[in-house]
């Protein structure tokens, strides 16, 4: 049985897909910058990558204008992740390792963030002491930003992440 909407939107999909190997062909670049494209847009959060990535699935290509809207934003977001970087380098450089592991102390603590982790099922807590040094705990939350707390815990182990030392601690009590 023949049915013409059916015949149509398939005829529109192989324009789509041969359009869309032409445009590709014209220029290599295209291939990387739609990769990237897609690299970008996977975990869903960016929605002017998700609304190009759309585009470029219905469509099978980007308009000039969207392109260089593209890399304008590629470049903003890797001078953003490379200014972090440096700051968060800067911040925690004098990050040591705090106590002894296995042993239960008191600890004064500044919170830097708190934030539940909806997959994990716990909260993440990133805190800092007087002399700039980082704490974490992965369990329930402890404060809110900016707070400071005094917390009795177990330190349970000492670890250095993207080159900061960080000490983890365990079963905090908040004084």
């Amino acid at each position: 049985m023949y049915d013409a909407d059916v015949a149509y939107s398939i005829a529109i999909r192989r324009a789509v897909i041969v359009g869309n190997q032409r445009w590709l062909a014209e220029d290599p670049s295209r291939r990387t910058i739609i990769a990237e494209l897609s690299k970008r847009s996977a975990n869903g959060k960016n929605t002017f990558y998700n609304s190009l990535w759309k585009s470029y699935s219905d469509w099978g290509k980007l308009s000039p204008k969207q392109i260089d809207a593209l890399l304008r934003s590629f470049d903003r977001d890797d001078q953003r992740r490379a200014e972090w970087a440096r700051n968060n380098a800067k911040v925690n450089a004098g990050s040591q390792w705090v106590g002894e592991v296995g042993k239960r102390q008191v600890f004064e603590l500044t919170c830097v963030a708190s934030k539940y982790l909806v997959d994990a099922g716990y909260t993440f807590n990133l805190l800092k002491d007087a002399d700039g040094n980082i704490f974490v705990y992965s369990g329930k939350e402890l404060c809110q930003k900016d707070q400071k707390v005094t917390v009795k815990a177990t330190v349970k182990r000492h670890q250095e992440r993207d080159g900061v030392k960080q000490t983890v601690i365990s079963r905090p009590t908040v004084q």
